[in-house]
């Protein structure tokens, strides 16, 4: 009751402000007149904790209280294909013609022999009788073989047909010697060994093997024809019709170097490029984007057309094997950049089988153009390929990822700025830290997570945090509980008693182990720190009320030097929480150094008056029930006077300094408040 008369009294006592400070005309010869600066101040626990971070909160038994709650996320950091990426090594592979082939060349027609060429003399229709043992030698016979102007043969054969068009029996045992016209080297003797009948042909047996030989476009064939003994008739039309040749048919030549009009060669080349030694070990995966630089080297003197296989890789739409053609002039040098992007790589042969890639395997199909000039190629010419697979970036893989590094963006806090209306050092027991981890990808990731706190000259940081986030078929979330109370020794309480202004989480993490993932897959991880508000207040603990700033006119401040007859301070404070506090009211003529405890009190600029009052009393349920109330009367000396009547503008601001609790937890409501009402009252002795 002594509480609300002496508000009651400093409220009407307002009103003597709002009049004006002329005093009433006098009745008498002298009078008294009072004036006042009143102010209040204090506060709720709403208002001094008006932060998001604090709410209030509703148990189950519907107690209501202040609790504590702060959650922050990072940013969802993405798997991209940088971070899927392998080089492949280099590779360099050729290959000669190993079988440089000229085909099979003919039959060619040799230059033609007649009857007057096996019978000497003159010859005329009638009877000619051919003696025993006679044998014709016929020479200057010549084959033609215009597409080869040289040749090394390495194997072939050749095949000597003799038709006898003439009406003389040819009997066994012919011989045809061939030479190299050029050089006039034989090449060797054929044998046709039956007969070869008037008007027929016949075949010298074996073929002549032509391995290692030397051989022109032109071919000089000397005949041994031994003819079969009797007599033949001879008309005259036997005579005319008596023309007779050579077939000669080079087959199947393959040859270590020719000066020739080559038909088609054919190579292949099939190497490997290794990614063994790669970081990602790949079972399957899909490349996002990629290039393979290809060196072609055609040392050939003809045309060649290739056609490249990448044997591991597939198209993810149409399951073929990436294929990329190429034309390659002669004695030429021909880059090729292959995309392969979109296509699946897999193990080869068999892209099923599970195994791991272990190389990528290409194959080069070349095939020369025929020339038709003549041209110079030997068995020692090749093609040449220099395989230099640039970075394969994959938008998933399916293997062994070894150890990529998720960089989490550091999550930073720094919303606390109300919680510096409390200074001093508070303990929040009953503490809770959730930390939640979340894992998109189907592989484990390892996670170090760094916490740390800081006020405007502290910092608090708890020591790393490992744990593995489980992958996504199994969950891919993981949470971490920091606990922390009276009971146990834990830095996450350490972190929250300096009620820090910034709070700072940042993370690394490494996806790493078998299994797969994709470009777009996301890791993050986000925390919450709840308390209700029990406190344990380990050191005095000050909060700052606002600034009243009050003028002072001249002719009051006249008064307040020369007619005081006296001046007093009232002051009421009714303490709702739960702890004992010191009251401190500052009156200086300078705002900002008004709460500076440093600056020691000069009456003329700056005084101070603390006063001292006790915890409310706490019910059974550990909150005040019933509000501590004290009221004091505190006269103004002389010198405290000097500060009203030497300045125009006086501020005045109140400090409450919460007592420590002695170890002891308290616990606040919403609607918790200390409230302080002031009045600076003063009396002034007037006469006309």
């Amino acid at each position: 009751m002594k509480s609300k008369l002496i508000k009651w009294v400093l409220s009407s006592l307002f009103l003597v402000i709002l009049i004006s400070c002329t005093l009433e005309e006098p009745v008498l010869p002298t009078w008294f007149a009072e004036w006042g600066i009143p102010f209040d101040a204090g506060f709720t626990m709403t208002e001094v904790l008006d932060d998001p971070n604090f709410i209030t909160d509703t148990t189950g038994t519907g107690e209501v209280r202040i609790a504590i709650s702060i959650s922050d996320t990072s940013d969802e950091k993405t798997v991209t294909s940088s971070d899927l990426a392998i080089k492949p090594e280099d590779d360099s592979a050729g290959d000669t013609i190993d079988d440089l082939t000229l085909g099979t060349q003919g039959p060619e027609k040799s230059s033609t022999f007649d009857l007057t060429d096996m019978i000497p003399g003159p010859v005329v229709p009638g009877t000619v009788i051919i003696p025993p043992g006679m044998t014709v030698e016929i020479d200057l016979i010549y084959l033609l073989y215009y597409d080869i102007k040289y040749a090394h043969i390495e194997t072939g054969t050749f095949q000597i047909e003799l038709v006898n068009n003439t009406p003389l029996d040819i009997d066994a045992g012919t011989q045809i010697t061939i030479y190299d016209d050029s050089t006039n080297t034989e090449i060797g003797t054929a044998i046709i060994p039956g007969t070869v009948p008037a008007n027929s042909s016949a075949f010298a047996t074996p073929d002549m093997p032509l391995d290692d030989k030397v051989i022109h476009t032109r071919f000089r064939l000397v005949m041994q024809i031994p003819i079969v003994p009797g007599s033949k008739d001879i008309t005259q039309e036997g005579i005319d019709n008596s023309t007779s040749w050579v077939n000669g048919t080079l087959f199947d030549l393959t040859v270590l170097e020719a000066e020739a009009r080559f038909p088609e060669q054919t190579l292949l080349i099939t190497d490997s490029t290794s990614v063994i030694e790669e970081e990602h070990r790949i079972r399957k995966g899909i490349i996002d984007e990629g290039q393979i630089f290809l060196t072609l080297e055609n040392n050939i003197e003809a045309t060649a057309r290739v056609k490249v296989r990448l044997l591991n890789l597939h198209h993810v739409l149409t399951g073929e094997t990436l294929t990329d053609s190429i034309v390659l002039a002669p004695n030429s040098t021909t880059p090729k950049t292959i995309f392969v992007e979109n296509y699946r790589i897999a193990d080869y042969p068999d892209s099923n089988s599970g195994e791991l890639v272990d190389y990528i395997h290409y194959e080069v199909d070349i095939v020369t153009d025929s020339t038709e000039s003549y041209v110079t190629i030997s068995q020692d010419d090749d093609v040449f390929v220099r395989v230099q697979p640039d970075s394969l970036y994959f938008r998933m893989i399916d293997g062994i990822v070894n150890r990529i590094e998720i960089d989490i963006d550091p999550i930073v806090k720094d919303d606390f700025d109300d919680f510096s209306k409390i200074d001093g050092t508070i303990y929040l027991d009953s503490l809770e830290m959730k930390l939640n981890m979340r894992n998109e990808t189907n592989l484990p990731i390892d996670i170090t997570l760094y916490i740390s706190g800081t006020d405007d000259i502290r910092e608090v940081t708890l020591d790393p945090i490992h744990a593995t986030i489980p992958r996504a078929e199994e969950g891919g979330y993981l949470q971490l509980k920091l606990r922390g109370d009276e009971n146990s020794d834990n830095d996450i309480v350490d972190l929250m008693s300096i009620l820090p202004t910034s709070i700072r989480m940042e993370a690394q993490a490494f996806i790493d182990g078998s299994g797969s993932v994709r470009v777009g897959q996301n890791v993050w991880a986000d925390y919450q720190i709840y308390s209700p508000l029990f406190i344990r207040i380990v050191e005095p603990s000050s909060i700052n009320t606002d600034i009243i700033e009050e003028a002072i006119d001249e002719d009051v401040r006249d008064k307040i030097e020369n007619n005081v007859k006296s001046a007093v301070f009232l002051f009421n404070i009714e303490n709702g929480l739960p702890v004992g506090s010191e009251a401190v009211v500052y009156v200086s003529n300078d705002s900002t150094k008004l709460f500076d405890d440093t600056i020691p009190d000069d009456d003329s600029t700056k005084f101070t008056i603390r006063e001292l009052i006790a915890a409310g009393n706490i019910g059974t349920d550990g909150f005040v029930d019933i509000p501590e109330n004290s009221d004091f009367q505190i006269n103004l000396t002389k010198d405290r006077r000097k500060l009203f009547y030497r300045n125009e503008i006086i501020y005045i601001g109140t400090k409450v300094i919460l007592d420590d609790t002695d170890n002891k937890l308290v616990k606040f409501r919403p609607e918790d408040e200390i409230s302080i009402l002031g009045f600076f009252k003063f009396n002034f002795l007037m006469n006309e």
